[in-house]
């Protein structure tokens, strides 16, 4: 779990550098502490479970992590391997970005995450601040690992993204504009 404690994220001694990549931007990839909004994380005294299977949202308790998920609701032209949090992880694939429109491969490994993020499309830190803050816990890792809320990306798209709300920032691909634009709207909370 990632404990938050005042307006800082703090990085867990057992969060992997690719969950953090995924969840965070800027210097949370780098392992410093960073201000919460520039973390992706869900704000003062929140407690986060990056990449958890065990949620509530849709594909929660399948026996693969929310990362995993996404991967392979995403990807095409897939091989597997099985690994620790998931026996049927993508081990090879190509990503059709829907950011960019460019094909990008992928294969499992410590570079993956610069190459193929999962992207929060609304940001955690965003939703702490219109109010993540009042739910529960349970509620705020549903939110964090919800499927209708993520989707595979190109890691610079994501990055150039960072934390800005939908209403601020569109993909590059302009033929995703309004699909994009739509996609808050089934976000069940």
């Amino acid at each position: 779990m990632v404990p938050v404690r005042g307006a800082v994220c703090r990085r867990a001694p057992g969060l992997r550098a690719a969950d953090r990549r995924s969840v965070g931007s800027g210097a949370a990839r780098r392992g410093g502490n960073v201000p919460r909004r520039a973390s992706g994380c869900l704000g003062a005294g929140a407690v986060v479970e990056p990449w958890t299977d065990d949620n509530d949202a849709p594909g929660g308790h399948n026996g693969c992590d929310t990362h995993n998920d996404i991967l392979d609701r995403d990807l095409v032209e897939k091989t597997y391997v099985a690994i620790s949090r998931c026996p049927t992880a993508v081990a090879t694939g190509v990503l059709h970005d829907p950011y960019t429109s460019l094909m990008i491969s992928f294969a499992r490994g410590n570079q993956t995450g610069a190459a193929v993020q999962i992207e929060h499309i609304v940001p955690l830190a965003y939703a702490w601040d219109q109010g993540a803050r009042v739910w529960t816990d349970e509620l705020r890792v549903r939110f964090a690992n919800d499927p209708a809320n993520l989707v595979a990306v190109q890691g610079q798209a994501n990055q150039d993204k960072g934390n800005k709300e939908p209403a601020l920032w569109l993909p590059p691909n302009a033929a995703f504009h309004c699909q994009y634009a739509m996609q808050p709207f089934p976000i069940t909370v």
